[in-house]
């Protein structure tokens, strides 16, 4: 069955592989083709692919966030102090700030949304990690757009203030 859904949505997991990728630092020794298949890895141990597309894309989603948190960990640890692994975030989190910030501290923070709010954590996961389009997201969620959109905006303007007052301490090259 997972052959079958990857056949149906390849390309648009690899364009989004391709865009999480261009986030990464340019030196990072991840690709696309690796983050897919490691995720196509990942995915052929679970056990719910989901029933539609926009499901499997949502499964996809969360696996590739945690190939990304799991290699930036990795690396992290394999040096004293750790290197952590920059993001770029597509027009920023909010505006057009600086859009580079640290996986890690992505994680941590969308970790502390989840806690306060899990609606809005899925809504980011899905966006960032996913690619899912707005319209996407209130049909994977099961709730309207409206409410989607602002979950979205109170997300993105929550995890700007939490990331822009994180100290810069992981901030090794």
């Amino acid at each position: 069955m997972l052959n079958q859904l990857m056949e149906l949505v390849y390309n648009d997991l690899h364009q989004r592989a391709e865009q999480l990728m261009r986030r990464e630092r340019p030196d990072h020794t991840l690709q696309p083709a690796g983050l897919l298949n490691e995720t196509y890895m990942r995915l052929a141990k679970a056990h719910d692919l989901g029933g539609s597309r926009t499901q499997f894309l949502a499964n996809s989603a969360h696996v590739m966030r945690q190939v990304l948190i799991d290699h930036a960990r990795k690396r992290a640890s394999e040096k004293r102090g750790g290197a952590a692994q920059w993001v770029s975030i597509h027009s920023g989190i909010k505006g057009d700030s600086d859009p580079r910030l640290n996986v890690i501290d992505l994680e941590h923070s969308l970790k502390n949304l989840e806690l306060k709010d899990p609606r809005k954590a899925q809504v980011v996961v899905l966006r960032f990690f996913g690619g899912l389009s707005l319209e996407e997201v209130a049909e994977q969620m099961d709730l309207s757009l409206a409410t989607v959109k602002r979950e979205w905006v109170f997300a993105r303007t929550w995890l700007y203030s939490q990331l822009a007052t994180r100290p810069n301490s992981s901030h090794g090259s």
